[in-house]
């Protein structure tokens, strides 16, 4: 299960560029399916965050570079 402290590895991994956005995007989606269902609040709150950086990826084409730093931020 999805826990905060991974998620914020994960982040530290995608800011120091060993994972690829695509790649961390496959992950996140995955690992964060229904975590409304069973995280806490703080996980939950977290991932809302992440998902709404990669919203802003798609939607308002925020570049990966941007998109890194946002999620460092973040962690």
């Amino acid at each position: 299960m999805l826990s905060a402290e991974e998620l914020s590895h994960r982040i530290e991994a995608l800011a120091d560029q060993r994972v690829s956005v695509n790649e961390f995007e496959d992950w996140f989606r995955d690992e964060s399916r229904d975590v409304h269902l069973w995280g806490d609040g703080r996980l939950n709150e977290f991932v809302d965050a992440v998902e709404e950086l990669f919203s802003e990826r798609y939607f308002e084409r925020l570049p990966n570079k941007d998109l890194r730093c946002l999620l460092q931020q973040e962690a």
